[in-house]
């Protein structure tokens, strides 16, 4: 299913893996996101508000979060009733035959591997 958005130019894809994404104009959406009235709308107002391309204004959004914040129990709900939702937090994947990758998760894994290599070069 694709639907488009005249006001933005967006379009909006149903997928079946993963939470959502913005890439580009378009966003993409787990359809089982559809069980959760709420919080597929607090997700796709979410989506909205990052940038076509990437800056750390989308960084800063994801950190925040605060369209999901209100949703925080059916947001893990819905992550332990689809694990296929769990690529969301992979720093890339690929999406219509292009290979893509989130900044955000990308920069949240280079601290943890950071933090626990000098945990390990520390303890040595």
């Amino acid at each position: 299913m694709m639907k488009k958005n005249m006001k933005n130019s967006l379009q909006i894809k149903e997928i079946n893996h993963g939470i959502a994404c913005r890439i580009g104009n378009t966003i993409y959406y787990n359809k089982s996101l559809k069980q959760y009235p709420e919080l597929f709308k607090a997700i796709l107002e979410h989506e909205k508000k990052h940038t076509e391309g990437f800056s750390m204004s989308d960084v800063f959004l994801d950190l925040k979060n605060e369209e999901i914040a209100k949703f925080k129990r059916q947001y893990y709900r819905f992550i332990l009733q689809n694990p296929s939702s769990l690529t969301e937090f992979l720093p890339c994947w690929k999406y219509e035959e292009k290979l893509v990758w989130n900044p955000s998760i990308a920069i949240l894994w280079g601290v943890l591997l950071g933090g626990l290599w000098l945990i390990a070069f520390l303890l040595k």
